[in-house]
């Protein structure tokens, strides 16, 4: 295979986008869920690379990642069903623990030139 990948790019799911300042708040609807807030900081540098493919196969990561992109965007906000949230809780998780991490600790990771962190506190 050849050929560029798709970019990164947030699903439809996503219903309201708000900037406050160095903040990004996305908010997608929890359906008939209990609604969640999964937080991506930025980070000076990862201790786990990911692949495109890692962030698309997981709704709270494509609807958050792409947006660090942004200049001035420090911190993104995702509002969103529990489901959501600990499928990427969860998965983070999973990745830290296959890099030899220790788990549910803060852990940083990049895709390209972004480096980020999950807050991984209940």
């Amino acid at each position: 295979m050849t050929g560029r990948a798709p970019p990164l790019e947030p699903t439809d799911a996503i219903e309201e986008i708000e900037r406050q300042g160095s903040e990004l708040h996305v908010e997608s609807d929890p359906g008939q869920f209990e609604e969640r807030e999964l937080v991506i900081t930025r980070a000076d540098k990862a201790e786990v690379g990911l692949l495109p493919e890692h962030v698309r196969l997981v709704e709270g990561l494509r609807n958050t990642v792409p947006f660090l992109a942004s200049d001035g965007i420090e911190t993104i906000r995702y509002r969103t069903a529990a489901p959501r949230y600990h499928t990427a809780r969860n998965y983070v998780e999973m990745l830290a623990s296959d890099a030899g991490l220790p788990p549910r600790e803060p852990t940083t990771f990049g895709i390209a030139d972004v480096a980020f962190q999950v807050d991984l506190t209940d």
